[in-house]
């Protein structure tokens, strides 16, 4: 999803002349490429469900970016708009399977705290810049991307378990502090 939602947002920034969104989902795009292939490549018994994931994503990105291409103008721009919208808040909400089962099991470990606090500056910086260009394409949905990741940091902080020594334990003092 990641790899779709780059390569729409890649076709957005060239209409718009954009060189900052060129270059972050060029970027992207090859890093995840990378990544498709690195995991194709280890996943013996996933591969033809990876070939198939990624013939739809090469069809509907060949459907899509022909489209824009024969409707040029303000009505393709929005169109794209839209859909890098849509790819994006899917690809946003994708953590909420995960938060599910944090809930359910109440315990955190399927969650990684790194990852939310990348989502959620990634997110608050994009959401800054769809800002200061005044363009809501980007603002949506990276502001909804920001109040996920703070959701998520939320659910990881309600269900973190903290460590507690047994009550029969030696606590080790560092010398320093003992005088």
């Amino acid at each position: 999803m990641t790899f779709f939602s780059c390569s729409l947002w890649e076709k957005y920034g060239i209409l718009k002349g954009d060189l900052g969104i060129i270059f972050s989902n060029f970027i992207g795009i090859i890093i995840t490429t990378h990544v498709i292939f690195v995991y194709y490549k280890n996943s013996r018994d996933l591969k033809p469900k990876v070939e198939k994931s990624f013939t739809i994503i090469i069809l509907a990105l060949i459907s899509i970016l022909t489209y824009v291409k024969l409707n040029r103008g303000i009505t393709s721009y929005n169109v794209l708009g839209f859909i890098c919208v849509i790819s994006s808040l899917l690809m946003l909400v994708s953590p909420l399977k995960i938060l599910k089962e944090v809930v359910k099991t109440r315990e955190n470990s399927h969650l990684s705290i790194q990852f939310i606090l990348i989502s959620f500056i990634s997110s608050s910086l994009w959401t800054l810049y769809g800002y200061f260009i005044n363009d809501k394409f980007i603002i949506i949905p990276n502001g909804l991307g920001c109040l996920l990741a703070a959701i998520q940091a939320l659910i990881y902080k309600i269900y973190s378990k903290e460590y507690n020594l047994p009550h029969n334990t030696i606590q080790m003092t560092p010398f320093h502090l003992k005088n």
